[in-house]
């Protein structure tokens, strides 16, 4: 099991994501413009890619 620190941290890591969902694809979801819903999922899936290619870093 994590310590505090490491679900603050998880927790803070995951924030700009989450920020990005309620931003754009909620608004977009609640749209009836299918153009901006598709570029809604359009950002997101490219989000999604860039954090999954993105190498790990290591803090000193």
């Amino acid at each position: 099991m994590g310590t505090a620190v490491e679900l603050a941290a998880a927790a803070l890591g995951a924030l700009p994501m989450l920020l990005m969902v309620l931003l754009v694809a909620v608004p977009a979801v609640w749209s009836r413009d299918p153009a901006r819903r598709e570029r809604a999922i359009a950002v997101l899936l490219r989000r999604s890619g860039e954090q999954e290619q993105a190498p790990d870093r290591e803090v000193e």
